[in-house]
């Protein structure tokens, strides 16, 4: 099984885990799931997709700059 396939593997079998770590290869990874928001949360963060994005996005440009940041992989 290759890494995408293990991963995809991992989200289907937790999906009501938010951030959840594993090792693949002798190499830990963190996964971080779009989170399911209910009730008044859906107010405060109505689009939690477009937020894990913008996130993602931000890391990525951390990374580009050097800092000390995890590399994102999607």
């Amino acid at each position: 099984m290759n890494f995408s396939e293990y991963v995809a593997d991992l989200v289907a079998k937790n999906p009501d885990e938010r951030v959840f770590p594993f090792e693949y290869a002798d190499k830990k990874y963190w996964i971080k799931q779009v989170e399911q928001t209910t009730g008044a949360m859906r107010l405060l963060k109505p689009n939690p997709t477009a937020s894990l994005q913008r996130e993602i996005k931000t890391l990525q440009d951390l990374n580009q700059r050097h800092a000390a940041v995890a590399p994102s992989r999607r």
